[in-house]
């Protein structure tokens, strides 16, 4: 697709060029980052193989956070945790985009009218119909890359009774477990003191 579209190694040197320009980009992360540092060696390899260069940019949270806010890089990485119930409009808003929390500076009229209907739908059904939709636009403009999910394990005692696994982070709702009364091993007053 590089080669139909005229990204090609015109000059030999292994990275593509198109009129002139090389096809290079910079990959910004976070210095603190545990998954930039295992991530970045192997995009930059791939990507070699391919004909694109891509040099790395290791900075502090703070810093990196505000040069996202900025629109100043070509790529980054972060990591997303959602609550079960998650409102994206001060991430994906166009609104958001001006120094809000829009990093990627995506801005799209369809996207935009479906978060704020949203916003506006008390049926919970109608609300996730729309935000099914919503999914779908983001899955067609992409204009983040999901790499992954991170499944962590997870353990609880027998003791626990209506125990149930959910498939977003963190993954389960202390609200709906419980332990009958026989099996109890602490008082109320012992569990609000910390013992």
């Amino acid at each position: 697709m590089l080669d139909e579209a005229g990204w090609k190694d015109h000059d030999g040197d292994g990275v593509r060029d198109k009129d002139g320009v090389k096809f290079k980009f910079e990959f910004l992360g976070s210095s603190g980052s545990a998954v930039f540092k295992q991530l970045s060696p192997v995009l930059a390899d791939e990507f070699r193989k391919a004909g694109i260069e891509m040099t790395e940019r290791v900075v502090e949270l703070a810093l990196m956070t505000e040069t996202l806010k900025q629109h100043r890089f070509d790529a980054g990485v972060l990591g997303f945790t959602f609550d079960l119930v998650y409102d994206p409009y001060h991430i994906w808003h166009s609104s958001a985009a001006s120094g809000g929390s829009n990093f990627e500076n995506f801005k799209n009229a369809e996207s935009d009218r479906l978060l704020e209907q949203a916003r506006l739908e008390f049926d919970n059904e109608k609300r996730k119909q729309i935000y099914w939709r919503w999914q779908e636009l983001i899955h067609d403009e992409q204009p983040v890359t999901f790499l992954y999910y991170q499944v962590e394990p997870a353990a609880y005692s027998t003791r626990f009774q209506n125990v149930q696994w959910l498939p977003l982070r963190p993954g389960y709702d202390l609200t709906s477990w419980w332990v009958p009364l026989g099996k109890q091993k602490y008082t109320h007053a012992e569990a609000v003191a910390g013992n």
